[in-house]
């Protein structure tokens, strides 16, 4: 047997380690119509093997268990520890929903790939990960579900639904082993079944990719919170800036923006809907305007420090970019024009070219930055 598995690693381009290998010696039982395992040593090329003890055995490969029958050994009990010990560390909640999306669901693909989960496992699995997000930002189980499966340029936490991903990548890695050179893959790859959901079937795999995404907005615009979410709102809260480890936020704000993009957080006016008295309705934090989601986005001044962070974020990123192709780039240099002063974010030059930027956050409360920016276009000015 290891020797038909050499000949055939060899028409692969690769080699057997042996130190990696396991060997199972079944011996009849004298009497009976059963088998036991041997643990006796077997030797191959002057190396000892080692040994299957039991028929319960497995076998470690990359971080998979494989049983001695040549099937990966997957349990929920396993994810329930892994999603356990991230909940449990000492971490920021985006941290611990950068390492869920970074390693758990990575290595989680893997296993479920190779292994003969069934739909009903799948779809379990998605929601053990769904809930455990929703739990590390806070949230209400009853937040849209949709939402944690949309990309994050659409405001969602980009998770993959398992039941449609992993059917998805089943079948282009048989559709990758019928176009091998080798007989014996080509043959394996028409006796493999694929179970596929009717959304994916049929489709290759960028389209398919695209119909479920397609899936959870349309899911997720058809629910009392999706209709509130029109487009250009969710322009003004793009999400990439809060992702990737830049420090722009704190982990208190990362949370309130998820829930302001979900609309699960309870201000006043959705906690008193159709009550117009000021008093009742007036923000907790400042109590200076109605206690709504753009205000709290936008206005409050215990949450427009945030807003100032993105602009400054987004500016010198832009500088340094610039800066990069050759550009020279001074930040926020007074501008004189006959009469009136401007004082733009970013003024570069490059040889006989220049440019004035100035970096305007979606929803700015400041009207005189939104018509300073339409003046700059028209003025004539020299740097």
């Amino acid at each position: 047997m290891v020797e038909i598995t050499e000949k055939f690693f060899a028409r692969q381009m690769l080699a057997v380690n042996l130190k990696k290998c396991k060997a199972l010696r079944l011996l009849p039982v004298k009497g009976k119509r059963t088998l036991k395992v041997s643990s006796d040593p077997m030797l191959w090329k002057g190396e000892q093997l080692p040994m299957v003890k039991s028929i319960d055995d497995f076998i470690s490969y990359l971080g998979v268990k494989v049983s001695v029958t040549g099937k990966v050994i997957w349990s929920v009990d396993q994810l329930r520890l892994w999603l356990d010990r991230v909940m449990k560390a000492p971490l920021k909640p985006d941290q611990k929903i950068k390492g869920i999306k970074e390693v758990l669901i990575g290595r989680l693909t893997y296993q479920l790939r190779l292994s003969e989960a069934r739909v009903c496992e799948l779809r379990r699995v998605t929601r053990m990960v769904r809930k455990a997000c929703k739990q590390i930002l806070h949230m209400q189980l009853g937040a849209p579900n949709a939402w944690a499966h949309l990309p994050l340029r659409k405001c969602g936490l980009g998770l993959p639904d398992f039941e449609l991903t992993i059917p998805l990548m089943r079948r282009a890695a048989c559709e990758k082993m019928k176009s091998s050179p080798d007989p014996v893959v080509a043959n394996i790859s028409e006796k493999i079944p694929i179970y596929e959901s009717g959304l994916t079937r049929g489709l290759d795999v960028r389209a398919a990719k695209r119909a479920i995404q397609d899936k959870y907005e349309q899911a997720y615009l058809s629910t009392q919170r999706g209709k509130l979410m029109n487009a250009r709102w969710i322009s003004a809260v793009k999400p990439y800036w809060l992702h990737g480890g830049t420090g722009v936020v704190k982990a208190g704000e990362y949370v309130s923006i998820n829930k302001l993009v979900t609309r699960t957080i309870e201000t006043r006016q959705f906690i008193h809907p159709g009550v117009t008295d000021f008093e009742t309705l007036k923000c907790r934090r400042c109590g200076k305007a109605v206690e709504t989601d753009l205000h709290v986005l936008n206005e409050c001044p215990f949450t427009r420090l945030a807003q100032c962070r993105r602009h400054n974020f987004i500016a010198d990123y832009l500088g340094k970019v610039l800066v990069d192709h050759g550009w020279e780039v001074w930040r926020e240099r007074l501008v004189k024009k006959d009469l009136e002063n401007f004082k733009p974010d970013l003024i570069c030059r490059k040889g006989a070219e220049g440019a004035i930027i100035d970096v305007t956050v979606p929803y700015e409360s400041n009207e005189a930055v939104l018509q300073s920016k339409e003046r700059f276009k028209e003025a004539n000015m020299q740097v």
